[in-house]
């Protein structure tokens, strides 16, 4: 072995060690704070699910998924292993969270190296982990299948390309297996095989042999996805009807543009402005495979957004800002290999980007993580509230709260008889059932004692109310629950349940996927001038008639 081959080797170990502690660093530098919060959003949900369950019943169990209308069974796992070792102790569940970022940062950093030098892969791996939708993923401890799922589907990846390049179809089953732990993942990975069959790598016949695994796997997901919720597409969220759908599309792009951003108009242009650039230059330089590679890879990583668009959170922007931070990455490493002025451009470009993608990731994750923050607060507080004891508007979703009540009351053994509501409407229905009202103000970023104000609130609240004409027609199609609201057409609309417990702002004319078939529900208007209108209890069951209507016309004098 001569010297050049011992010190390549050599850079290669030191390599192998020194990426991944600068990844866990940067991560735990840019996310730490994670840390200090709680249970938020909807892990109550898969706490829940796991108690009382073993893994395998859990794994695969129709009444498991079908409540929810997802597939995700590698999350419950990635869960339960932290039962396990931790407990009902979150922290420890947030350094998982960002191990399993760092992780992703490394896996797409060793995929970049088969095409790219140290330096451009390390760009591409740096920017993604600097990115607005990779601190959602940081932040936010139920959407871990994404950073855990790119893992296996970066290693998925660098496997196929491994067998086609050294002749070994046996990496490719490794591959197809990998491949199948990323979908049962996130089911945002299962397009992953329709990338590798476009990758330049071989040729076209090669790589359709090497797919053949990869085929079955996705057969396999797709017959157990079927299994257990009862079809193959699956989804949950606001109903996307035909007619919406070109407008959904065509509004996708501008919508993961805005996921990119972090709300300062001149930084998001600068950093806007800096990655095209340097994607144009990897299509100068590559020419026709690089825009088809990008759009392929765009729409790809985008697809499995649509159904879910209408309400865009910035996670759903994740994958197609990988595919942004790759072609970016490669753009730069195309002006290294021009002169010096071209490379310094690189340099420069590099420089920028990475500038302006860590201020729009502070100001995201400043945003997000005070949200966070107030629901953590809001859940700790609600475990030492007393019968009587009512918390008034909470930030964690409603859904969310009836678990937090089953943790506090069933899983803890704690005192019984607190509750909670999202409208004020509940002050005016029940306000004898409040004992002491709670409420987080942003003032003092805490937690107050309100019951001062409650007379004076529910005055204010309930004097607002008008006995004002009100109309909805509702319908129930295949599971999908939809409404059109009126008379007007200004204003603003909401649903609510439980004389106020849950509130849902909505569009006067929209739908929502996989709903119960017999519920009851309040239409509340609330009018540019201020003034409020509800309806009373609209019971519904769809069982007896598909479409429903209800209507309170304007009284007339006598």
């Amino acid at each position: 072995m001569d010297d050049t081959e011992r010190d390549s080797r050599s850079a290669g170990r030191t390599t192998l060690v020194l990426i991944p502690l600068v990844a866990a660093a940067t991560t735990w530098a840019l996310y730490g704070a994670a840390v200090r919060l709680w249970w938020t959003y909807d892990d109550f949900y898969v706490l829940h699910v796991l108690d009382g369950r073993s893994l395998a019943e859990s794994f695969l169990s129709p009444s498991v998924w079908r409540q929810s209308r997802m597939f995700t069974p590698l999350l419950l796992f990635s869960f339960d292993a932290d039962l396990h070792l931790v407990g009902l102790r979150p922290g420890p569940f947030y350094v998982h969270q960002l191990l399993a970022v760092a992780g992703a940062t490394v896996a797409l950093y060793a995929v970049l190296r088969f095409w790219l030098p140290r330096g451009a892969s390390l760009l591409g791996a740096a920017l993604f982990l600097l990115g607005v939708p990779t601190a959602a993923w940081a932040q936010e401890l139920l959407v871990r299948h994404y950073a855990e799922g790119l893992i296996l589907a970066a290693l998925a990846t660098r496997l196929f390309v491994l067998s086609l390049r050294r002749g070994r179809p046996a990496l490719s089953a490794a591959s197809a297996l990998l491949y199948l732990g990323a979908m049962l993942a996130k089911e945002v990975y299962v397009p992953l095989a329709a990338l590798l069959l476009i990758l330049p790598e071989g040729t076209v016949s090669l790589r359709l042999r090497r797919l053949w695994p990869h085929a079955a796997a996705l057969a396999a997901y797709l017959a157990a996805r079927r299994a257990v919720l009862g079809t193959v597409a699956g989804g949950y969220g606001w109903t996307v009807r035909g007619s919406e759908l070109p407008g959904v599309i065509a509004q996708l792009p501008l919508r993961v543009a805005r996921a990119f951003g972090g709300g300062s108009v001149s930084t998001d242009a600068l950093l806007a402005a800096t990655l095209l650039v340097g994607v144009a230059a990897a299509v100068r330089r590559w020419g026709p495979t690089a825009v088809w590679l990008l759009l392929a890879g765009l729409a790809l990583a985008l697809a499995p957004a649509v159904p879910v668009s209408k309400a865009f959170q910035p996670r759903y922007a994740g994958l197609a800002w990988v595919a942004v931070a790759v072609a970016f990455a490669f753009g730069c490493s195309a002006l290294r290999k021009g002169g010096i002025v071209s490379s310094g451009a690189a340099i420069a470009l590099a420089a920028i980007a990475c500038a302006a993608a860590l201020s729009a990731n502070r100001r995201a994750w400043d945003s997000r993580y005070a949200v966070a923050e107030r629901m953590s607060d809001e859940g700790r507080f609600f475990l030492r509230m007393g019968a009587g004891d009512f918390l008034r508007r909470p930030r964690i979703p409603p859904a969310a709260m009836n678990e937090l009540r089953w943790l506090k009351e069933e899983r803890l053994g704690l005192a019984r008889g607190a509750g909670w509501f999202a409208d004020d409407l509940f002050l005016c229905e029940h306000a004898s059932r409040v004992g002491r009202l709670f409420e987080y103000r942003e003032a003092g970023r805490a937690i107050a004692d309100a019951t001062a104000d409650l007379p004076a609130e529910r005055a204010r609240y309930c004097g607002a109310i008008r006995d004002a004409p009100l109309e909805g027609s509702f319908s129930f199609d295949a599971g999908d629950f939809s409404w059109e609201l009126g008379p007007y057409a200004d204003g603003r609309y909401a649903i609510v349940y439980g004389d106020g417990v849950e509130r849902f702002d909505v569009a006067r004319s929209d739908g929502y996927r996989h709903h119960a078939a017999v519920f009851t529900l309040r239409i509340r208007y609330e009018s540019p001038e201020g003034w409020l209108t509800f309806s009373p209890d609209i019971p519904l069951d769809f069982r007896a008639s598909p479409r429903i209507r209800w209507e309170r016309a304007a009284r007339t004098a006598p």
